[in-house]
């Protein structure tokens, strides 16, 4: 059924060796430069505005390189590998921008509990998606065909699949963009 999708953990596996092959792709490529530039980059006062700043226009360099998809395989990859990291390091810096304003805007003595709050969500979105999680970290072949535009356009009973960019991203793109975010948070 085609090659399987790579999640984060054998992305830079399988980057670092397409790296010594001298075939490194260009969205490899752009996630490398988002990489490092975020590496060089400090907390200010600001919180995380230059980090979100910077992996937005990232992932506009990349919405501008995807034209159409030659086939279902190239969607799946898309869809399954490249969008999830980007986004997943978007969702990551708002998650920490918005631990840093309520840090700075709370009475010391609920610091603690804004971080267990924190950890329970984090524990109910990985306990609900607990198996899509677990076929997405081994890059099961199971559920590739999730991430196709017309799989989550025809999921119509659930409220995400008609606030996502029906043409910019699917369901299963977001849950694992959100995952990653959450393992890295």
């Amino acid at each position: 059924m085609g090659r399987p999708y790579y999640p984060l953990r054998e992305v830079n596996f399988f980057t670092s060796q397409l790296c010594i092959m001298g075939k490194v792709r260009m969205e490899d490529q752009l996630y490398g430069k988002l990489e490092e530039l975020l590496t060089e980059m400090e907390t200010d006062r600001q919180g995380y505005v230059r980090q979100i700043g910077v992996v937005s226009e990232k992932i506009a360099e990349l919405r501008a390189t995807v034209a159409v998809f030659s086939d279902t395989e190239a969607e799946i990859d898309y869809f399954g590998r490249v969008w999830p990291r980007f986004y997943g390091k978007l969702f990551y810096f708002l998650l920490l921008h918005r631990f840093w304003l309520y840090r700075h805007s709370i009475p010391p003595g609920r610091l603690p509990v804004f971080i267990r709050q924190e950890e329970a969500r984090i524990a109910r979105f990985f306990n609900q998606n607990r198996n899509f999680w677990a076929y997405y970290q081994c890059g099961s072949a199971a559920i590739a065909g999730q991430f196709t535009r017309a799989y989550s356009r025809s999921c119509i009973l659930d409220p995400l699949s008609y606030l996502l960019d029906q043409e910019g991203a699917t369901l299963a793109s977001h849950f694992a963009a959100k995952g990653l975010a959450f393992e890295e948070y």
